[in-house]
């Protein structure tokens, strides 16, 4: 890096992949603006701020201080936001890709040059059927589980806890009572049918069944029963015949990743990127710990086929 603001605003915008066009209507300027800062010249000293932003560098380094330092997450903050809203995940799952590729200490040199899939589903050498293609890095103080693909990317990194993931788990029969209510047959179908409809909108039973040529009174049962499991949310609405309950979807975004992450467990490993270097259960708590707290989790007397309230 040079002194020269305007060579070294040249450099960091072709690392960062920004024609003149793309950097100067992103700080407010011309792209003949910007080919003159670039051909010798120094931008006002107002719009520094926002070019560094956008370049993902600090201010110091537009004036070639390499060694200045520089706060690495405000920096990766400022310059998320500086993207246009739409952009915003795409790029965030983009840096945490990235660190993935870094954080696996396994000599792979050409990791780095890896990028996202084009497709989804991917078909295994070994297998004629397509599956799911995924990334998965298991450590014993951390897991990164991620979709690196163009249609749909996300990542979980989850630090594991000193006393390990189990104690932050529900107790075995809630877990239960949870996956018998989706069990049930029609329940998943009545389940996303009600996520469909739009916020905030109760449905009535009778429209639910004519939607999904179903009998109402199986639906209204598979939604008492989703109730119960608070997977959906019921009022009371006033009709020419009397009260009936009306049913709505939680307003809870957490069962997208809760059903993407069952399609995980459930289908064959198509892995993109791998690395099983964990060497302790997934589970670390000992037995008979876990079977005392199973207990104390369960008041005597209770129903295990309810949720506690």
């Amino acid at each position: 890096m040079t002194n020269n603001v305007g060579m070294n605003i040249s450099e960091l915008r072709r690392k960062a992949g920004l024609t003149q066009e793309q950097l100067g209507k992103a700080v407010g300027v011309s792209t003949q603006a910007v080919s003159r800062w670039e051909c010798g010249g120094t931008p006002d000293i107002t719009l520094l701020p926002a070019i560094a932003d956008r370049l993902g560098v600090s201010i110091d380094r537009l004036f070639g201080r390499d060694n200045a330092h520089t706060d690495v997450m405000e920096l990766a903050a400022n310059y998320m936001v500086s993207l246009p809203q739409q952009d915003r995940a795409a790029w965030l799952c983009k840096l945490l890709w990235k660190c993935a590729n870094r954080w696996v200490s396994i000599p792979f040199s050409d990791w780095d040059a890896l990028d996202y899939l084009d497709d989804f589903l991917v078909q295994t050498p070994t297998e004629t059927e397509s599956h799911w293609a995924r990334s998965e890095l298991a450590f014993d103080d951390s897991m990164l589980l991620g979709s690196p693909n163009r249609q749909l990317h996300f990542f979980l990194v989850a630090e594991e806890p000193e006393e390990g993931y189990l104690p932050y788990l529900l107790s075995p029969a809630q877990y239960e009572t949870l996956f018998r209510t989706l069990a049930a047959p029609h329940s998943v179908e009545v389940l996303f049918y009600l996520y469909q409809c739009r916020l905030k909108s109760y449905i009535l039973p009778g429209t639910i069944a004519a939607r999904l040529k179903l009998d109402v009174d199986a639906v209204r049962a598979i939604l008492e029963q989703l109730h119960q499991a608070r997977l959906v949310e019921v009022t009371d609405v006033e009709m020419e015949s009397g009260m009936e309950k009306a049913y709505q979807a939680r307003e809870s975004v957490g069962i997208v990743p809760f059903f993407l992450f069952a399609r995980w467990i459930q289908e064959k490993d198509a892995y993109f990127l791998a690395a099983q270097v964990r060497k302790t259960p997934i589970f670390r708590k000992d037995d008979s710990q876990y079977a005392a707290d199973r207990q104390k989790s369960r008041p005597q007397g209770a129903d295990p086929g309810h949720l506690p309230e």
